[in-house]
């Protein structure tokens, strides 16, 4: 391999792992962009009327916190998402599926303190009669313990009250013998049938920036670093 070949070469890897780095960055940006507008369409989510979660969902687009309202019935079960704190407290997160038409949606309906005794849920209301209710589309809860959802992970309590410790949505599905769609519902704070509704954690703040000017960071070192070993290896009078 010629000098000249060699340093081509080296060229080329070099400007690879540096678009490489830069590309990561600016993924990065995008992502945090992608979060600041869903920032943003939470602090008006109060603001807004709402539309028909029907109708949102035929249109597409961005989902998250959407304001929508829907009329159907809450069915059984109710779903106790276990290992959710609040304020240093145990607890669930309350999920009951709501039928509307052919298809149902998951409804947070917000959390609840867990009684001392592990092998009770906590007494709630529901009422199963058709009704018209409000709340905002957005992801599941992140809480509980991570990992595969099996089986074992789920507990019966009676005919209407599981434990689960994540949502799945096709073993939910496989329970109620209804399609569910693939985001769920929080319902709005006051709404009948609802508790104490956070959100908290899915409005942390992103670092998303941070990361980029990271991998911006690294870019530049490896650029860097690539120069001075091309300049030594190839341009010094010594070589």
């Amino acid at each position: 391999m010629t000098k000249t070949t060699s340093l081509v070469f080296y060229g080329f890897i070099l400007l690879i792992g540096v678009s490489l780095l830069a590309k990561l960055g600016f993924w990065q940006i995008e992502r945090g962009k992608q979060k600041e507008i869903i920032f943003a369409a939470y602090g008006e989510k109060d603001n807004i009327v709402s539309q028909s979660l029907v109708k949102t969902l035929s249109e597409g687009g961005e989902l998250a916190w959407k304001k929508v309202h829907v009329t159907g019935k809450f069915i059984e079960p109710n779903i106790f998402i276990d290992n959710s704190i609040y304020k240093k407290q145990v607890g669930y997160q309350v999920v009951t599926p709501f039928v509307f038409g052919d298809a149902a949606v998951l409804v947070v309906r917000g959390w609840v303190k867990g009684p001392p005794i592990r092998s009770l849920l906590p007494n709630i209301v529901t009422s199963y009669k058709n009704k018209k209710i409000i709340g905002y589309l957005n992801k599941p809860p992140f809480t509980g313990i991570s990992g595969v959802f099996d089986k074992s992970a789920l507990e019966l309590f009676g005919k209407d009250k599981i434990r689960i410790q994540k949502i799945d949505r096709i073993q939910i599905e496989e329970i109620i013998k209804t399609k569910l769609i693939n985001e769920v519902l929080y319902l709005k704070q006051g709404e009948p049938d609802s508790y104490l509704v956070q959100h908290e954690n899915l409005t942390k703040k992103h670092k998303h920036f941070a990361y980029a000017a990271q991998w911006f960071g690294m870019a530049f070192v490896l650029f860097a670093i690539g120069l001075i070993n091309i300049k030594k290896k190839f341009f010094d009078d010594s070589n």
